[in-house]
């Protein structure tokens, strides 16, 4: 059995425990434990979109409420959209991820389907998109075995949350890797705030966990605290710096970061710390690189979807292909060249392909 094969089986038994663990903490969704919707979900870990996508979608026109919730949770939560998906019309791509029911002109999501026959956890991930701050909801989503799904809650109750309710947040309803932004948003102000706070999080990973008062008084300081905060080209963190070996050796420690590693070990083992900093600036800085996460843990565990192809294939694409809000490229492979040049190489390959020529 070669690697890929092995990981196939580790995965698919990590798959089989969640959905025993599943059902010892809450009611596990009706066809979770399907074999068939087993070895979909496996293809579509393995990045095989044309046959995991279609199958899912048939899946859920046959009425396997995982499928159907786990394509809602699909076309929500993708950022880096593969060939397969940008091959397809709009009216074909409904067909894969809407439900026949029609509301108007338009096909029902299964999330929409869902929530309205009273499903609790469609009811709350619909309720994770709210504008208002709902601590309710991250409770719940956490209980239900969704805390990713708690991201934008989290960052919505942090920008508008009272004092109390921020508190709240930061003793225990906050992802870990979402607390520097919560601080961000407390009194009292400060310069590059939320930048700050990240670069404070990633130092507990080095030798040195501890950012000394007078951090902002070392070279590059800002530059860091920019790149921390909004990525390439806002900000930089050159090599050889203190910033350099604290962003590294967050990326090299990190669990959630596990994808970027993958995608620099396959691409550029000989530039494993530049790659590493390169993709965390060109996917918008540390906020950004954080949700690339399962997009229904209760089905897919986060450890899982981050050791997959999947997780490491949309950091490469969401890193190389991301475009600024003006439709131009935010680096252009000169530019990625002088942090990584094995990336560049691969971000010329890759805009160089007509499917991706528009997106």
């Amino acid at each position: 059995m070669n690697a890929s094969g092995l990981h196939r089986v580790i995965r698919t038994v990590a798959l089989s425990l969640m959905t025993f663990s599943a059902a010892a903490a809450a009611t596990p969704l009706q066809g979770q434990s399907s074999e068939e919707f087993q070895i979909t979900v496996n293809r579509w870990l393995d990045g095989n979109d044309s046959e995991s996508l279609t199958k899912l979608s048939q899946i859920a026109q046959d009425g396997n409420i995982a499928a159907q919730l786990l394509l809602a949770r699909i076309e929500r939560t993708q950022r880096a959209p593969s060939k397969f998906l940008l091959s397809l019309s709009p009216q074909d791509r409904k067909q894969v991820f809407r439900s026949p029911q029609i509301r108007g002109a338009f096909n029902l999501t299964w999330l929409q389907v869902l929530e309205s026959s009273g499903l609790e956890l469609a009811i709350c991930l619909q309720r994770a998109n709210g504008t208002g701050v709902d601590l309710k909801t991250i409770e719940k989503l956490r209980e239900l075995n969704e805390a990713q799904a708690t991201d934008h809650l989290i960052r919505t109750s942090a920008l508008y949350g009272n004092p109390t309710q921020k508190k709240r947040l930061l003793e225990d309803l906050a992802l870990p890797e979402l607390r520097p932004f919560v601080r961000s948003q407390m009194p009292p102000e400060r310069a590059y705030a939320d930048g700050v706070f990240a670069l404070e999080y990633a130092s507990a990973f080095s030798d040195s966990p501890v950012l000394p008062a007078a951090y902002s008084q070392r070279d590059g300081a800002v530059d860091a605290a920019r790149f921390m905060a909004l990525g390439i080209p806002f900000g930089k963190v050159t090599q050889g710096n203190y910033f350099f070996e604290i962003v590294t050796a967050w990326i090299n420690r990190d669990v959630s970061l596990e994808p970027i590693r993958n995608a620099c070990a396959l691409l550029c083992p000989l530039e494993m710390d530049s790659c590493g900093v390169t993709l965390v600036g060109l996917t918008g800085g540390y906020y950004e690189i954080i949700r690339n996460d399962s997009p229904l843990e209760s089905v897919i565990p986060q450890s899982v979807y981050l050791a997959s192809p999947r997780a490491r294939d949309q950091v490469l694409r969401r890193a190389l292909l991301t475009r600024a809000e003006y439709g131009g490229e935010l680096a252009s492979t000169e530019n990625i060249r002088q942090f990584s040049p094995c990336l560049a190489d691969e971000a010329a390959r890759i805009r160089s392909e007509a499917i991706y020529s528009s997106w």
